[in-house]
């Protein structure tokens, strides 16, 4: 568990503020997810749209692992 952050704005957590420069994305709603590879680098963001067991973000996964 973690404690309430903000995730966007100026009073963006740090993390998540590297997140949305990575990516050029940040959070628009909950369940934003990003896909972080094993080296700790940022592979991609997904919007609450997308599925956490959908073909598009697992296949994503599955690719990573195997890598």
């Amino acid at each position: 568990m973690f404690t309430k952050v903000n995730v966007r704005g100026e009073k963006a957590h740090p993390f998540y503020k590297n997140l949305a420069a990575e990516t050029n994305s940040s959070p628009k709603w909950n369940f934003w997810k990003y896909l972080i590879n094993k080296d700790g680098e940022v592979v991609k963001s997904y919007s609450m749209v997308t599925s956490p067991k959908g073909d598009k973000l697992v296949s994503m996964i599955d690719k990573l692992l195997s890598e």
